[in-house]
């Protein structure tokens, strides 16, 4: 189990809430548990009344949490961001980087993740998700999904993922959709997936660890079987990676948690070989393996700093690339991304990796001022961004291919029509009406924008009411999101938007249900747990003394009522009886546990008699005066 001296650094805890916070961790990890789960762990340790007071104390301590069932059944589990420390306790000086080991196989991990999403994200914003009438994505945007995604079937097959419209969408399809959905940059509706505007601006923002920092708590929440021992193997995993860019060897981990009692049913060198596949896949980390079956772990990202909650990575981005005279953009792996997003918006993406390849054409240069990027913006960007500046033969051709777009412009309007020229002179010498129509010849009418409700009202005041509903209307092709044009960029700073919510709906079945229940505020008094304790004698609790066999019989039932300890002393020792029950007539017994001290086994329950001890008193875990 966890060392003593570890133990020291969890101040302020008693030593019993120690003890049902340790046992609570390595059984449960961060999974909801029943509320008396802590009580059945340290049977023979604990009583049921110190137990319930140590909960209340680690509650108010926030170590941790509770939630109701709508039935008023309670759960209990450790908060998230409480696990962090307590997989610290677990490592020791032995479990170090293995810097002179190179395993024999290796799975690397997969390169410019972040700047594939954000190539799916652009498509999704210039083309949209619409939805069939079933609520799944139409076949053909599907397929470009499948292309898009940058994850590999087979290695997430061995997740065992279940998730929703499993006969429609593959494996890799749904952990895309499932992703973006988790981190909040994609949002559904009835009829269609969308980009989430606001959110999208924060996380263009935000420098490339922080982008990793998210990506890594979403796939520890989402991607890791909801199994105690699995999350003891990620979490320790995830603190033991305090640097990048060195071996680890996983084995010793392992070992830990073995020794700790955290395994349960699990193959932990199963779990740990299929979690670092996933990490591999998600670009996070290497995986390797010795050719005696050794697993090692190689960080791309401080996973350890990642998951302190105060996580701010000092990390200066040059927002630039190099434009080449044959069109080619090359995007150095330091460019922020709000510069990328911004060539996605005018450029082809040819190659995703560290570093990333563009291309200019007149096709990426017309769709960029359809979407509202033109020809000065367009220079402006190029020319301030690119570390060699722009080619002539490309401004020339930039210039060429903006030029000849978007001189004409195609405007949905609302349109009054007239039955006759009479009704369409009427209306254009209403005095409620000038400035609110424009006349196209005899029976048209162009609607101003934005007053189709007093136009209606105007008309239906000299006896011309239109009919309801607007003939021909139908939906807006999407628009690519610009930053540089938001209205609400200015307030759309780096980090405002929350991009790790736990539960936050998906397309995967994680397994977990808290974020369904109510928090649970009520947090009872412990004078709660002893009710009718002002009727009890002082002297039961106060000192050690003899009782009459009918006494010593209310004393115990007393004690099996309130789930305390009795203090038992026979000859010269004093013993601590944990009693369940008492039974019998005049020759009564009490069945129990003697407690038992920490590090040992619990011992077997036993049976005793009143007349197997001389005297007694009831052993409260706080005083009632």
């Amino acid at each position: 189990m966890v060392s003593k001296e570890a133990e020291e650094k969890l101040f302020g805890l008693t030593p019993e809430e120690k003890l049902l916070l340790k046992h609570c961790f390595i059984r449960h990890a961060g999974q909801p548990m029943e509320e008396e789960a802590p009580a059945r762990l340290l049977t023979g340790r604990l009583s049921g009344a110190e137990c319930r007071i140590a909960v209340l104390g680690l509650r108010r301590k926030g170590w941790l949490d509770a939630v109701v069932k709508t039935w008023g059944e309670r759960l209990l589990f450790i908060p998230a961001d409480r696990l962090p420390e307590l997989y610290r306790l677990l490592l020791t000086e032995k479990v170090m980087p293995d810097g002179g080991r190179q395993p024999e196989k290796l799975l690397e991990a997969g390169e410019g993740m972040e700047a594939r999403l954000l190539h799916a994200l652009a498509w999704i914003a210039r083309n949209g998700l619409p939805l069939t009438s079933k609520g799944t994505v139409h076949k053909r945007a599907l397929s470009k999904m499948n292309e898009l995604s940058p994850f590999k079937e087979s290695s997430l097959q061995e997740l065992g993922l279940q998730y929703a419209h499993s006969d429609i969408y593959s494996l890799p399809a749904a952990v895309l959709l499932d992703l973006l959905l988790s981190l909040g940059l994609l949002v559904k509706d009835t009829s269609a997936y969308s980009i989430h505007t606001p959110a999208l601006f924060s996380w263009i923002r935000l420098p490339q660890a922080q982008m990793s920092r998210w990506m890594l708590l979403t796939v520890m929440e989402r991607y890791g079987r909801p199994h105690p021992a699995a999350q003891h193997v990620r979490g320790l995993l995830g603190l033991a990676g305090s640097r990048a860019e060195e071996w680890l060897a996983v084995d010793p981990l392992l070992e830990l948690l073995q020794q700790a009692g955290a395994a349960d049913d699990l193959d932990l060198k199963e779990e740990a070989d299929q979690w670092l596949t996933v990490l591999a896949e998600f670009g996070l980390a290497d995986k390797g393996m010795a050719d005696d079956g050794s697993l090692y772990i190689r960080w791309r990202v401080p996973a350890a700093e990642m998951l302190k909650p105060d996580f701010s990575p000092a990390e200066p981005e040059q927002n630039g690339f190099y434009v080449q005279p044959d069109f080619e953009i090359i995007v150095p792996p330091e460019c922020g991304f709000e510069v990328r997003w911004l060539l996605e918006c005018c450029a082809e993406q040819t190659s995703a990796g560290r570093m990333s390849l563009y291309r200019l054409s007149r096709e990426s240069i017309t769709e960029a001022v359809e979407s509202g990027m033109e020809l000065p913006a367009l220079e402006e960007f190029l020319t301030a961004n690119s570390f060699t500046g722009l080619p002539d033969n490309v401004l020339h051709a930039l210039r060429q291919w903006a030029g000849g777009t978007a001189r004409t412009t195609f405007s949905a309007v609302t349109l009054l029509r007239c039955r006759s020229r009479e009704d369409a002179d009427t209306a254009a010498g209403a005095p409620r009406l000038s400035g609110l129509l424009e006349r196209l010849g005899e029976l048209d009418f162009i609607i101003a924008p934005g007053e189709e409700e007093r136009v209606r009202k105007a008309l239906a005041a000299i006896g011309l009411t239109p009919r309801k509903g607007t003939e021909g209307s139908g939906s807006a092709a999407p628009s690519f999101p610009l930053p540089s044009q938001e209205a609400s960029v200015a307030s759309a700073e780096p980090g405002q938007a929350d991009f790790y919510v736990e539960g936050r709906p998906g397309l995967v079945y994680t397994g977990k249900t808290l974020h369904f229940y109510d928090k649970d505020a009520e947090v009872p008094s412990p004078e709660s747990f002893f009710p009718g304790r002002s009727s009890v004698p002082t002297s039961w609790t106060s000192q050690l003394r003899s009782y009459h066999p009918s006494t010593a019989r209310k004393i115990m039932e007393q004690a099996v009522e309130w789930q305390t300890a009795v203090v038992l002393r026979s000859g010269d020792q004093d013993i601590e009886l944990l009693p369940e029950a008492v039974s019998g007539g005049a020759e009564w017994q009490v069945t129990g546990w003697f407690r038992s001290p920490e590090g040992t086994e619990p011992q077997a329950k036993t049976v005793l008699k009143p007349s197997d001890w001389r005297e007694m008193r009831l052993l409260l875990p706080i005083s009632l005066g």
